[in-house]
């Protein structure tokens, strides 16, 4: 029986180590910020405070 990944962040680690094919790419410091996504993270929030009971109204910022 083949262990599997631990579910937690060490899982790429744990992939580099168990596959000899994998190989590490370092993406950058800002590839994170580069990549988010504001619609989804807006959407994300107001899911999180709903799923607290909180009712959540969202009104546009003036630039």
């Amino acid at each position: 029986m083949q262990s599997q990944a631990p579910q937690y962040e060490g899982r790429h680690t744990w992939h580099l180590i168990n596959d000899p094919q994998a190989r590490y790419q370092e993406l950058g410091p800002d590839w994170h910020h580069k990549h988010l996504n504001p619609q989804r993270r807006t959407r994300d929030l107001v899911r999180q405070l709903e799923h607290l009971g909180h009712t959540v109204t969202l009104a546009p910022t003036a630039a």
